[in-house]
């Protein structure tokens, strides 16, 4: 019996299974066979486990990234709220219970800076960086020079509408009423002169403190200088038999302080001059105000034909003859 042949190579090429695939249609050749191993060995499987871990890694990253964001969105927001906060109680009056006038003066070509240090000084605000920014954010040059009348009752926003507005001269005028009036009333219990005369005369003659021989020399009634008193020349109006008007150079009395003055008129009423030392006795005489001031034109103590009317129309209006009833 003849045994099979043997030899691989030659059964290999007479059988027909062995000879069905070429090395190129084998499923797996060796090379390819030594690069599934090569990649085995590396892991397959750790390759895309290792994009996962990238790819959350980033996803992480970019998350605490966003919760940083808002962190600090957080916490600008309430830093804002609270400088918001605090702008706004900054903003509010010092007491609003205090309605007393303190002068300010705002003079022409000052700063804001400037303002915010002098209200800040006289305790009419809380922050004069608040006040200047404030005042700066609404427009700081439309402010209007001048002398003003602040109260603590006022917030940051009232002062700015007043800055704006321009000086608040009927405050002014008040508050030169007020400062004279106490004083007004004692020459009224020592000399007789009403209050409501003394006062409307000052405020006539000096153009409510304003005029040269008032701001400088402390004479707020005209009085003309007497033999052996300090004086000063200056220019004045005077009506000749009540009608013509002329501009002369006259000496008046010079004084320390308008209390000084105020006085001095007081006495000159009442003594009268070393020629007619009764002449002003019926201005002494008067109970209201309406007769005293005829009697000063009658008197003689002013040339200008419309004193009277001048006299009792600011009593009138600032309702002086108030202040009359002293005891």
């Amino acid at each position: 019996m003849k045994l099979p042949p043997t030899n691989n190579s030659d059964n290999s090429s007479n059988n027909p299974q062995f000879n069905s695939y070429s090395n190129s249609q084998m499923p797996y050749n060796n090379g390819q066979i030594n690069q599934l191993n090569n990649n085995q060995e590396l892991g397959p499987i750790m390759q895309p486990k290792k994009k996962k871990k990238q790819n959350k890694g980033f996803i992480i990253g970019i998350a605490v990234m966003l919760l940083a964001a808002i962190g600090l969105a957080i916490h600008y927001s309430i830093s804002e709220k609270k400088q918001e906060a605090y702008n706004k109680q900054a903003l509010k009056a010092v007491d609003p219970n205090d309605n007393n006038y303190i002068k300010i003066n705002f003079p022409s070509g000052s700063t804001v800076d400037k303002l915010a240090s002098q209200l800040k000084q006289k305790e009419l605000i809380k922050d004069s960086s608040v006040f200047y920014q404030y005042f700066v954010s609404k427009g700081d040059s439309a402010l209007k020079a001048g002398n003003y009348y602040i109260q603590k009752s006022m917030d940051v926003p009232s002062m700015y509408t007043l800055f704006t507005t321009g000086p608040n001269t009927d405050i002014e005028k008040l508050q030169f009423i007020q400062e004279r009036v106490n004083y007004a009333q004692e020459m009224q219990k020592k000399y007789g002169i009403l209050t409501s005369i003394n006062l409307a005369q000052t405020i006539l003659e000096s153009q409510w403190g304003k005029s040269t021989l008032a701001s400088k020399y402390n004479n707020y009634y005209g009085i003309k200088a007497q033999s052996g008193q300090k004086s000063v020349t200056l220019q004045t109006t005077e009506f000749w038999d009540g009608k013509t008007e002329s501009t002369v150079n006259d000496s008046f009395a010079v004084f320390d302080s308008w209390k000084q003055g105020m006085e001095e008129h007081a006495k000159f009423l009442y003594n009268g001059t070393d020629l007619k030392p009764h002449v002003f006795d019926s201005v002494i005489k008067a109970r209201d105000y309406k007769t005293a001031a005829h009697e000063l034109v009658v008197d003689g103590y002013a040339t200008d034909p419309e004193y009277e009317n001048k006299i009792i129309e600011i009593i009138e209006t600032y309702n002086l003859s108030q202040y009359d009833n002293v005891k």
